[in-house]
């Protein structure tokens, strides 16, 4: 009984030290197609809501070096006769796209004065991704 209690405890130290981790934002898969960005794995977290729904969304941040910034940022679906979704990040970097349908999309971040950077990321339905943007020198 007492091993029990011991092994309950050290569990739930570990599940508590693991919820206070740090979101880890997207990194890259280093599938490279030809005439296409790179394909980039978001950082993911379950939502119930968006599950109940078959929906994704997607949370951009973008910055300067290590500073935040304001960016234009574009989410279109290859082939896709619609028109891309476009968000303006707010002054401290962030852009949300609700309620996307699940599927590979191609993000692009623009920032006057400063490079474009564009990568492909899958969308899954029940989850809510981030991706991070580090915008580059003009």
């Amino acid at each position: 009984m007492k091993y029990s209690m011991t092994l309950i405890a050290g569990m739930l130290t570990i599940a508590g030290c693991h919820a206070r981790q740090p979101v880890i934002y997207a990194t890259t898969e280093g599938v490279h197609a030809a005439e296409q960005p790179p394909l980039f794995r978001p950082a993911r977290q379950p939502n119930a809501r968006l599950r109940a729904t078959h929906r994704g969304r997607l949370v951009v941040q973008t910055q300067i070096g290590s500073e935040p910034t304001g960016a234009r940022v574009t989410l279109a679906q290859p082939g896709a006769t619609a028109h891309a979704l476009e968000q303006v990040s707010s002054s401290i970097g962030i852009g949300e796209f609700d309620d996307l349908q699940p599927g590979e999309y191609t993000a692009t971040a623009r920032h006057v004065g400063m490079r474009p950077q564009t990568v492909r990321i899958s969308i899954a339905a029940g989850f809510s991704d981030t991706l991070l943007f580090s915008l580059g020198q003009p």
